[in-house]
């Protein structure tokens, strides 16, 4: 009887943390020296974790090349599975609340044309964020040399529990088993 309450207890307190809230700042400047850091809070800001910080970029690791082409194309011809990949990524989309967004970049092309022809395009866009959003985001094109200059910083507020059912969903499509089913065979 007490091994049936101590499971319970644990399954309630994996759902109860699983539904406190995960804060994620991410942040970039290149006034300087580039920038750029994730911080990751959890509960209530009692766990602050800093991914990225300063001009580090995370390691990357080289991958040796497979030769298993042959399951990579079965994989991407399955019936649907893109589909439900477009859904499972707006249903992510969906349980992610941007909090604040504020940005004053100032970005430049090789070719002062390529610049003009690229802000023909988002000058209207940008225009309509400035006007109807409440985030304050500002582009702006530069002639100089920099590509892009300025900084960002966007808040965003993620309850884990919220991308069970859209992972639930999706793992259990029929795109997603035959691919499963594929996998295995292949192994």
């Amino acid at each position: 009887m007490w091994a049936i309450a101590v499971l319970a207890s644990l399954v309630i307190l994996i759902a109860l943390a699983l539904c406190m809230p995960i804060d994620v700042v991410l942040r970039m400047d290149t006034e300087k020296k580039p920038k750029f850091s994730i911080n990751i809070v959890w509960p209530f800001g009692l766990v602050n974790i800093e991914i990225l910080k300063g001009g580090k970029y995370p390691p990357q690791h080289k991958h040796k090349p497979r030769d298993n082409f042959k399951t990579i194309f079965d994989i991407l011809r399955t019936k649907g599975l893109l589909t439900r990949l477009i859904k499972l990524l707006r249903d992510i989309l969906r349980c992610i609340k941007v909090r604040e967004l504020d940005a004053d970049l100032k970005v430049a092309l090789d070719n002062p044309a390529d610049t003009g022809l690229l802000f023909a395009f988002v000058a209207p866009l940008n225009l309509i964020l400035r006007s109807f959003a409440p985030q304050k985001i500002r582009i702006e094109p530069s002639f100089d040399d920099t590509f892009l200059k300025g900084y960002f910083q966007g808040k965003a507020r993620l309850q884990p529990i919220r991308l069970i059912p859209p992972l639930l969903a999706f793992s259990f499509s029929m795109p997603a088993m035959k691919v499963f089913k594929s996998l295995l065979s292949n192994k």
